[in-house]
């Protein structure tokens, strides 16, 4: 239930200038894959990570964005249903043309964003 109203939420921060987020929602869904059934299982992740970054912040700086990228996918790949993916690829092609037409925006969003990192300006920035 808490992943559904987190869904609302992202659905609706927009509407009063909010900005989804989705940290939680991958937290939720590994807490659940690994057998976590209570709040505690949460507070112990965010305990882990307090202790994490208060006596490791120094070494965990140090990891490369690559490595990091790497973790994601595969906490992606085991959240995700590959099954509803493959059908929605031999859905009908005017279900495709969504997934088709909302994929530029997400890669478009990610390269901004390591623009942003690197310091430079995001794509098509005037100036």
């Amino acid at each position: 239930m808490e992943l559904v109203a987190q869904g609302v939420a992202n659905i609706a921060s927009p509407i009063f200038g909010g900005i989804p987020a989705t940290g939680a929602i991958a937290r939720t869904a590994t807490n659940v894959r690994n057998g976590g059934r209570t709040p505690v299982a949460g507070l112990v992740h965010a305990l882990t990570l307090l202790l994490i970054t208060l006596f490791f912040g120094r070494w965990a700086g140090l990891i490369p964005m690559s490595v990091l990228a790497a973790i994601l996918v595969v906490v992606s790949y085991h959240m995700a249903d590959w099954r509803t993916f493959v059908s929605e690829l031999r859905a009908p092609k005017s279900d495709v043309i969504v997934l088709d037409r909302a994929s530029p925006t997400f890669l478009d969003l990610l390269a901004s964003e390591r623009q942003n990192q690197d310091g430079g300006p995001s794509p098509g920035a005037p100036g």
